[in-house]
């Protein structure tokens, strides 16, 4: 069995802060549906409405990229 890239070069604990990092945004691109079909409590209020999947998948989006725009705008301005 070989391992994956992150797990072979970098060791476990880097492997491991990646797929923490990914869950979220790719949980809400698979189901942006359903995270924006939620109604009720939150730890910070109540929900009363839903929220379309599409906008929910472009959140999942703009964080999965956030690493990768950040250091493109260190890059041009840093």
């Amino acid at each position: 069995m070989e391992f994956p890239s992150a797990y072979r070069h970098v060791g476990v604990e880097s492997a491991w802060k990646v797929g923490i990092y990914v869950i979220l945004p790719l949980a809400r691109i698979w189901f942006g549906d359903e995270m924006g079909g939620y109604i009720g409590p939150t730890s910070s209020g109540y929900i009363t409405n839903t929220t379309p999947g599409v906008f929910v998948c472009i959140g999942g989006w703009l964080l999965l990229l956030l690493p990768v725009l950040v250091v493109i705008g260190y890059a041009i301005w840093g």
